[in-house]
């Protein structure tokens, strides 16, 4: 079986004050990536990648690498599915969990994360904006937004209810980092429902975005 060198990177960013940092963690493939967070946290998954988007992760010289544009689409789903909520998690960097995005190309598993301090439910905010609504989160002066959950799908019949309901099983995966990316750290953001934002999860099912945020001192 050929081999290959592996790196395991972690990159620590910061935001603002009182705002957790984003941790990236990468594995190469048949390798496993490692969360930890320290206790009274626990892991919220912002963005995973299974496959290859450069040349200069996870080198391998033994392996071909076919192609720099390759990711599986189950990525997010599976680590949130296993990860979220827990102060630490093991995700094995293998097309046994991911299925094969790109066969011939050495792959790796790219995951960035949130070590949020576990908080009161009475701390949590709650909005929800029909399709092809707007809506804005905002804090008073002296604190910012902290993004705890955000979905852009269906998960209820009676919530934006309509005759044009197909499933209740329906979330985006871009919909946590694209609210994170926009709203993360302002005292004030815009949010706009849409399928030209998040894509379509659901064709034919009138959707929503639930977020759940909190406001925290600057």
């Amino acid at each position: 079986m050929k081999t290959c060198l592996v790196f395991l990177t972690l990159a620590v960013v910061s935001v603002v004050h009182s705002v957790p940092p984003i941790r990236k963690t990468i594995a190469c493939e048949n390798r496993t990536a490692y969360l930890r967070c320290r206790p009274g946290y626990t892991i919220e998954i912002v963005t995973v990648k299974y496959g290859r988007s450069d040349y200069d992760t996870c080198p391998c010289s033994s392996i071909t690498i076919r192609t720099t544009h390759c990711s599986s689409r189950q990525s997010f789903d599976v680590v949130r599915s296993s990860c979220d909520g827990l102060r630490s998690c093991e995700v094995r960097a293998s097309n046994n969990v991911f299925g094969d995005p790109c066969r011939g190309t050495y792959k790796y598993l790219s995951i960035r994360y949130m070590c949020k301090k576990d908080i009161e439910t009475a701390d949590i905010r709650h909005s929800i904006t029909c399709e092809n609504r707007k809506t804005t989160l905002s804090c008073r002066s002296g604190e910012v937004l902290d993004i705890v959950s955000a979905n852009y799908g269906r998960s209820e019949l009676d919530i934006c209810y309509s005759k044009i309901i197909k499933t209740t099983h329906c979330s985006s995966s871009k919909s946590f980092y694209k609210v994170y990316d926009q709203c993360q750290g302002l005292r004030k953001c815009r949010l706009s429902a849409s399928n030209n934002v998040y894509g379509d999860p659901c064709r034919g099912t009138v959707k929503y975005l639930d977020v759940e945020y909190r406001c925290v001192l600057y």
